[in-house]
Parts: C-alpha cells; sequence; structure tokens
C-alpha cells in the first residue's frame, strides 16, 4: 500500500476542524490522504463507527448525526447484562493471561525491568476481581 501525505487542508478550515475535535472528544479525529492523495478528514469512535469524507462541512454533519444516534441506543435488558458481564470478566481473564505469557517471554530475554515489574503489578491490581 502506498501513503501519501495529505495536501493542506481547504483555507480556514484548520480552525474549524480543531473546533469539531474539540466537540466531539468521544472520537479519534484525524486529517489524512486517502488512495489518490487527497486530503480525508476521518474519525473513529470507541464503539468502532468509523466516519470519512472529503468534506469538512459533511465531516462535521455526520459526527453530529452519529452522536445524536448514538444517545438513542438502549443499553442492553436486564436479562442480558448478566451474560455480558460473564463475558467481559472473561475477556478480562484471558488478557490477564496473554500479559502474563508475554511478561513471561520478556522476563526470559532480559527485557523486564522494575518500571516493566511495577506496570505489571499495578495492571493486576486494577484489574483483579473481587
Amino acid at each position: 500500500m502506498i501513503t501519501y501525505t495529505p495536501p493542506p487542508p481547504p483555507s480556514g478550515a484548520y480552525q474549524r476542524f480543531v473546533d469539531i475535535a474539540l466537540d466531539h472528544r468521544d472520537w479519534d479525529i484525524g486529517y489524512r490522504a486517502d488512495e489518490s492523495g487527497a486530503g480525508r478528514f476521518e474519525a473513529l469512535h470507541g464503539s468502532g463507527l468509523v466516519v470519512s469524507t472529503p468534506s469538512l462541512d459533511a465531516f462535521a454533519l455526520l459526527l453530529r448525526v452519529a452522536d445524536e444516534r448514538m444517545l438513542d441506543l438502549e443499553p442492553p435488558p436486564p436479562r442480558v447484562r448478566p451474560y455480558l458481564i460473564a463475558w467481559e470478566r472473561e475477556q478480562a481473564e484471558r488478557e490477564a493471561e496473554e500479559t502474563a505469557a508475554l511478561m513471561a517471554i520478556a522476563r526470559r530475554h532480559g527485557e523486564a525491568s522494575d518500571a516493566v515489574d511495577e506496570v505489571d503489578r499495578r495492571w493486576a491490581r486494577e484489574h483483579a476481581f473481587a
């Protein structure tokens, strides 16, 4: 894949782009070149939703509408919640096991340090289940 440096945003668009980014802090927002080298405004939400367009006006509109629609989403019903919590707990346990395995590899190769050990201990304390 070939990547290009995006052209500068249209005149006066940079400040508006910054304002949009500040208004939508739940999004990871950027400006990059597409495959043809043209500039695109892009945003990624933590839910996985992606917004991408070459027009700053359309970008602002899409983000506003997406934020409004996400407010309409309902949390899972009470019957689903226990299963969701159990799944999240299993996921966290798998991640802890994977982290422990990676730390063991790092220690074997002599790359672990006191700082890494402290991060490992802090992570274990923060993610321990009662």
